[in-house]
């Protein structure tokens, strides 16, 4: 298999305009958790749909950590917004060796202050 390391570009503008939600493991009171990481079923469209701003899952970045992978994040982009005529603007540029990519900048989801809300939560352990 031939791997490849890529540089998402995406229109600034539209990325502060978007909606943008943490998604913990879990959530909901204590002893009635529901459980969103690995669900199968419309947990994490349910938690979307539960914030008072009208957020739908098709139009919502979703942000959790990366089990495994301490202190990393991952960003979640939901088909819609990848599509060609997607609001974002995506680009990308592939190859083949990371020091072959143009200079860019890493994005700090800290930074972000536009159209955010949710909570990070705990990082989960990593499973052995």
């Amino acid at each position: 298999m031939n791997l490849r390391t890529c540089v998402i570009y995406i229109d600034s503008d539209a990325l502060t305009r978007t909606a943008k939600l943490w998604v913990p493991v879990e959530y909901g009171l204590a002893g009635s958790e529901i459980e969103l990481w690995w669900s199968e079923g419309n947990e994490i469209a349910d938690y979307i749909k539960a914030w008072p701003y009208g957020w739908t899952p098709g139009k919502t970045l979703l942000m959790s950590w990366m089990q495994g992978f301490e202190d990393e994040v991952q960003l979640l982009i939901p088909p819609p917004l990848v599509a060609p005529s997607g609001a974002l603007g995506l680009s990308a540029v592939c190859k083949e060796h990371t020091k072959d990519l143009p200079d860019t900048k890493a994005i700090n989801y800290d930074d972000w202050q536009e159209n955010i809300d949710g909570q990070r939560g705990e990082q989960p352990p990593d499973e052995d």
